[in-house]
């Protein structure tokens, strides 16, 4: 476990009070959220809601980048969320365009193997 030193704690403080998000740190500082986390709430900063509910609309478009990317980290770069927070709604997303994309192909009649010619 990496030990911090007292000016880097400093800083994530000061970081944290200038309105920058626990993630937005994270990443500035190279260090996990939650060692952050720890040490704000060790020293007594008050902690603004940062609790927003995920949009339909974000999902959509994480779902977007990363079918044309194939790349989580794209997607991660281009939102203020957390890592954990896109994984679950990405995830939950993929499947659910997995099975639709599935039911489509079924009532097209595409759900017989391609590879076999009497299948057309």
């Amino acid at each position: 476990m990496k030990r911090y030193t007292e000016e880097e704690r400093q800083r994530w403080v000061e970081l944290y009070l200038q309105g920058k998000s626990l993630t937005e740190i994270s990443r500035i500082c190279g260090c996990d959220i939650s060692t952050i986390y720890q040490t704000l709430k060790r020293r007594g900063v008050r902690f603004r809601n940062e609790l927003r509910p995920v949009s339909t609309k974000e999902v959509l478009e994480w779902l977007r980048v990363y079918l044309e990317t194939g790349d989580l980290k794209e997607v991660l770069a281009r939102t203020d969320r957390s890592e954990p927070t896109v994984l679950k709604h990405l995830l939950r997303a993929l499947r659910a365009y997995a099975l639709r994309s599935k039911q489509i192909r079924s009532e097209e009649g595409f759900d017989s193997d391609p590879s076999d010619p009497s299948a057309i």
